[in-house]
Parts: structure tokens; C-alpha cells; sequence
């Protein structure tokens, strides 16, 4: 069994598992799932819970991200309350500015690429409001959200493209079109894959593709 061999080396490389803050969840997106059976590790029964954070990211067994918003909003309405004091010290706002990129933005935008994309309209709603309240503290307009999950998706879905060592190189080539150089869109049954990572990369990447064209065909 691999949980048998994960045990065994854990032994032989003197490593000692904590029963106590293992967890397990199981990712079940049908209605009615079964009920697991047990993970027992050196004969302690592991919790089975529906929601953990981890790597500041909370996750649920239905990858629903509006505990993950609720935090985000939580944790950038904390920060926007001392940008509203340095504004009251008339704080210039080009420090302003470097105030809410890198302890407000810098927050908002963490893990962004797993997450925004999968996001409910309600909770990206919720979260767009930092960004306005952030502009009008600072006198000028700060990146949206939209704006900056979608250059980084670009940004980094054309990183993965010229990094063959990368393990998705490879299959990025794959939906590279012989003809057009486009990268061909991937087929999803599901809204929840239809959001993810990588096809909607590739939707952003190949519409600035045709935007630049048309502009340069004005």
C-alpha cells in the first residue's frame, strides 16, 4: 500500500509523521459522495475535515473559493485602514501608492493564478472594491484585479512556453497551430476546468494576439 511504504520511508529516513496535524479531504464534486474509509497512520485514525489552509490559501473539498475571498477582503480592509491614516499625515501619494502595491496588492494578488480565474463574480466583486478605495485614497487609478490576474496569466503561460524543463512545455506545444502559431483552445466539459489556469491562458493570450493584429492592420 503506498500509505504502508510512505511510513516505511519516513522510518528509514528518520523522519517522524504527526498524526495530530495530518488531515485528510477529499475532492468530491458529486452530490451524494461516499464516505471514505479510514486513513489510519501508525494506528491513529487521520481527521477528516472538508476545508484546511494551507500555504495561505484556504481550500474545500468543492475548490469553492468564497472562504478564500471572505480572508483576502478581510485581510486588505486591515491594510487600507493605515493607508487612510497616512493619508491623514498627508503622505505623499507616490508613497502611497508604494504603500498599497506592496502590503495591499501584494496580498490580493497571492496565488492569484490559481484562484481568481476560479473565482464567483459575487467574490471578485467583493475584492474589486480595495482596489477603488485604494485609487481614491491615492488621488490616481491603481491596477484592477481583472487587469492584473489577466497579465499575469499571459505573462507566465508564454514562460512556461520557452521553458522546456518545464512539465507543461510540452504539452503547450502540442496546442500550438501549425498555420496560425495561435495556441488552439483546450476542450472543457466543465466551467470549473473551463476557468482554470491553463485555458484561460491561452483564451487571454491568443485574443492580445488578434487585438494586436487588427491594430497593426488599421
Amino acid at each position: 500500500m503506498p500509505l504502508e511504504r510512505l511510513e516505511r520511508w519516513c522510518d528509514e529516513n528518520f523522519l517522524q509523521l504527526n498524526v495530530g496535524k495530518t488531515k485528510e479531504m477529499v475532492v468530491d464534486f458529486r452530490r451524494d459522495p461516499p464516505k471514505p474509509r479510514p486513513l489510519v497512520i501508525k494506528g491513529e485514525v487521520v481527521d477528516v475535515v472538508s476545508q484546511y489552509k494551507y500555504l495561505g490559501a484556504i481550500l474545500d473539498d468543492k475548490l469553492d473559493w468564497t472562504e478564500q475571498a471572505t480572508a483576502l477582503l478581510k485581510r486588505g480592509n486591515q491594510r487600507l485602514f493605515f493607508m487612510k491614516k497616512l493619508k491623514t499625515f498627508n503622505v505623499c501619494p507616490k508613497l502611497l501608492e508604494l504603500f498599497y502595491r506592496t502590503t495591499v496588492e501584494s496580498i490580493l494578488t497571492f496565488n492569484s493564478l490559481c484562484i481568481f480565474g476560479a473565482m464567483k463574480e459575487h467574490d471578485k466583486a467583493r475584492l474589486a472594491k480595495i482596489p477603488k478605495t485604494a485609487s481614491r485614497l491615492i488621488g490616481a487609478p491603481v491596477a484592477d484585479l481583472q487587469t492584473l490576474f489577466e497579465t499575469k496569466a499571459v505573462r507566465r503561460l508564454r514562460a512556461i512556453s520557452d521553458d522546456e524543463s518545464h512539465p507543461l512545455s510540452e504539452e503547450l506545444g502540442r496546442q500550438a497551430s501549425a498555420r496560425s502559431g495561435r495556441m488552439l483552445s483546450v476542450r472543457t466539459r466543465t466551467n470549473r476546468f473551463y476557468n482554470s489556469f491553463i485555458p484561460t491562458a491561452i483564451r487571454l493570450s491568443n485574443h492580445l494576439q488578434e487585438a494586436l493584429f487588427r491594430w497593426l492592420n488599421k
